[in-house]
């Protein structure tokens, strides 16, 4: 099924809910039906934009779809998505599949604050689906997160998995500010080798005690998984390696775990 390309008409200039970009909604749809679907921008907030004034289109009745160009002030990409496949060939904005329910999307660059993350005062976020994101994120990526996985190459912003009931965050970060608060089950994998802590210390805090250094059974085949299929920048040894294991967040159910590459 050939893609449906979404090519932006010049660089954007403030910011806009681009959240009807989703490609399993495409999927019944013809160019010029995905041509008149509203986004909004804060420069005209009263009054919405046909898609098709900002973006050239490409195809239709598809849900593969890929976004080209600046997209840092596009929010809320594959907001909600059920299934399909979504590329952004750049950076893409805040809320980057907020409520993500099935699918994959995959960001060739960076992407903002609240990626896979809730609606504000929801209780869950992403609920299924694979993210994929080469560069970096924002603060608060997976918050509220129910299953699902995604994979950040760079940097991770402040809170990640912030009351995270289920899933698994996978980051090329080696330290992140206040990881998976209030976390249940959630899994936190680090990616950059860190020293060993000097005996009797924790980086994480008394919620999050130390419990083993082992290789886990169920990473090679997540990490396998998301260098075949996504291109993610995964070693060998990242694979076979051995991890400290961090137990938490005590403060909730405690089942979460902090999974802490030793290194090769």
């Amino acid at each position: 099924m050939p893609d449906i390309l979404l090519t932006l008409r010049a660089p954007l200039t403030a910011p806009i809910d681009a959240s009807v970009i989703v490609p399993d909604r495409f999927a019944g749809l013809e160019t010029h039906q995905i041509a008149v679907l509203p986004l909004w921008s804060a420069e005209q907030p009263r009054d919405p934009i046909p898609l098709g004034d900002l973006f050239r289109i490409e195809g239709g009745r598809s849900d593969q779809v890929r976004v080209s160009g600046d997209c840092t002030l596009a929010e809320g990409l594959g907001q909600g998505m059920t299934g399909g496949r979504l590329i952004v060939e750049g950076d893409a904005g805040p809320n980057t599949g907020r409520a993500m329910q099935g699918g994959v999307i995959l960001v060739q660059g960076s992407a903002g604050p609240n990626l896979g993350g809730s609606f504000p005062g929801a209780s869950k976020g992403m609920t299924g689906g694979e993210i994929v994101v080469h560069g970096s994120a924002g603060w608060e990526a997976g918050a509220r997160m129910r299953r699902g996985l995604i994979f950040i190459g760079g940097t991770t912003g402040p809170r990640p998995g912030r009351g995270m009931i289920a899933g698994t965050i996978v980051t090329g970060a080696s330290v992140v500010d206040e990881p998976v608060r209030f976390n249940k089950r959630g899994s936190l994998v680090l990616l950059a080798a860190r020293e060993a802590e000097p005996s009797g210390s924790n980086p994480y805090g008394p919620t999050y005690p130390y419990a083993c250094t082992y290789r886990p059974p169920h990473l090679p085949l997540i990490l396998s998984r998301l260098r075949a299929a996504h291109g993610a920048a995964v070693t060998d040894a990242q694979i076979t390696g051995l991890y400290r294991r961090y137990n938490g967040d005590l403060t909730d159910v405690g089942k979460g775990e902090i999974l802490v590459w030793t290194g090769p």
